[in-house]
């Protein structure tokens, strides 16, 4: 048996774990997985590598045998919310009214409450996700006024929580990480 080796699906499996994914000419791979046996077995494919955090999470939760590698790869999802030492008057209104009153939506006033990788890119299902509990995550429901952030290597999208569905919203800060202390 091979120990690294491209399945049917064009999952890569590393020692019997799926690492990975080919998406067109790109391999998406987990960041842990990154070992010089695994880029040189790629390499001599002729196959570019992409390391990303969280694959092998979700090849597993969505099980590899029913994984679309033809699907748009999957972000990771930061949940951004007001601080508490924002005016109340910003909390939980729409969007057209927070930029009357406040302008843009501004990250500066906002800090991360969740980071992860998640099984969707689809806004509504990240809704009803946060509406619902996650292990791990002690924060409060999602609401008008949080902003979703997709994001990967490349970049991220911003998203206001508006009244009815989301706002993309054209946010020119650096990307944050979350901290998590104890």
């Amino acid at each position: 048996m091979q120990q690294i080796m491209i399945d049917n699906r064009n999952i890569i499996l590393c020692y019997g774990n799926p690492a990975g994914y080919l998406s067109g000419n790109e391999a998406v791979v987990d960041a842990m997985f990154q070992t010089e046996e695994l880029s040189a077995f790629l390499k001599k494919q002729n196959i570019d590598i992409v390391w990303s955090d969280g694959v092998y999470d979700r090849l597993v939760t969505v099980g590899a045998k029913s994984f679309d590698p033809e699907a748009p790869p999957l972000k990771n999802c930061r949940l951004w919310q007001l601080k508490n030492d924002t005016p109340v008057s910003m909390r939980f209104i729409a969007y057209d009214v927070l930029t009357q009153k406040y302008g843009e939506p501004e990250l500066s006033n906002y800090t991360p409450v969740y980071d992860s990788a998640v099984e969707t890119n689809d806004l509504e299902e990240l809704y009803s996700m946060f509406r619902g509990e996650i292990p791990g995550y002690d924060g409060r429901q999602i609401a008008i006024s949080d902003i979703i952030e997709l994001y990967d290597a490349t970049g991220g999208e911003y998203y206001y929580c508006d009244r009815m569905g989301f706002r993309q919203l054209d946010v020119d800060q650096p990307q944050q990480t979350m901290e998590l202390t104890m």
